[in-house]
Order: structure tokens, then C-alpha cells, then sequence
């Protein structure tokens, strides 16, 4: 499949996947024919975990050292981004349903309180962590926590970005 099918098949650009490319993450082969990029089926199984990682707020960058580790287990971290998201939808939801009743308090159909006006609101579980400590281990975790706490917040603002 060739890097414009790939594109429209992922609902990335071309430029995207070029990029991909250009850093080592996806690498294409070249057809000797065409010249054109050619990406196999295993290719777009990669590029398909690419993608369930960057939905979950990835920065490419962190992509392709989880997909280089050895020990990248592709079954285990679909489970783990399977968690992750169902987590997320439950957050969603949470936030939706205070959302709906903030408006009818608004308009006098109910009442909150304080503490059920941020229902919904959790910055400190990262769901990934647990899961991350038996796959990579500890170390590989408490390096990773380390390196982003020492970032700016500009710096992590941009590591989620890619």
C-alpha cells in the first residue's frame, strides 16, 4: 500500500507518515518501480498502535522508545490502552452528567453541592503507571516520571503536542 492510501486508510496525511519516516518511528520501504513509499501489513499494525498510543496523549517521541523496548509486549499494551480508555470514557461521562445538572442548577431545576460541582475533575491517577511498572519495570518508570518532572511546563505542553 502506498504512503496516499495509507493516509486515507489512517486519516493521517501523507506528511504525517513522512514524518513518522523521517524520525525512525514508521519506516516505509521504497518501491524500486515507482519510488513511491510502500507500507506492508505489518507496517499498518504498527502504524495502527502508533495511533491508539497518540489518542492516549503520547508524544511521539515516548512512542518510539515504548515500540524499540524489547520487551514491548503489542498484546499486553493493547490491554493497557483498552483500560485507558474505557477510564477516560467513565471520566467523560462523569463530567457530562455534572455539566448537565451545573445547567439545570443554573436554571433552577436542581441543586449542587460544592463538591459535586467537580465531580468528574482527576488529575492525579495516570493510568498507565501500574501497568507501565510490570512491563518496563520500576526503573524504566521512575526515570520516565523523573525526566517529565524536570520539564517546564512549556516543555511537557510540547511533549504533548507530538
Amino acid at each position: 500500500m502506498n504512503a496516499k492510501q495509507a493516509a486515507e486508510l489512517s486519516g493521517l496525511s501523507v506528511r504525517a507518515l513522512h514524518h513518522f519516516d523521517e524520525i525512525g518511528l514508521l519506516r516505509s520501504q521504497c518501491n524500486v518501480k515507482n519510488g513511491y513509499r510502500e507500507y506492508s501489513e505489518a507496517d499498518l499494525d504498527k502504524l495502527q498502535q502508533i495511533l491508539f498510543f497518540k489518542q492516549c496523549g503520547f508524544s511521539l517521541g515516548r512512542i518510539k522508545k515504548l515500540l524499540s523496548n524489547p520487551r514491548f509486549d503489542r498484546a499486553k499494551v493493547f490491554e493497557l490502552q483498552k483500560k485507558h480508555l474505557i477510564l477516560e470514557k467513565e471520566r467523560i461521562e462523569a463530567m457530562l452528567i455534572s455539566l448537565e445538572r451545573t445547567l439545570k442548577t443554573m436554571e433552577g431545576e436542581d441543586s449542587m453541592s460544592q463538591r459535586e460541582k467537580f465531580k468528574g475533575f482527576d488529575f492525579s491517577y495516570n493510568p498507565y503507571e501500574e501497568e507501565a511498572r510490570q512491563l518496563w519495570g520500576d526503573e524504566t518508570v521512575e526515570k520516565s516520571n523523573d525526566s517529565i518532572a524536570s520539564k517546564s511546563e512549556r516543555e511537557r505542553k510540547d511533549m504533548r503536542r507530538y
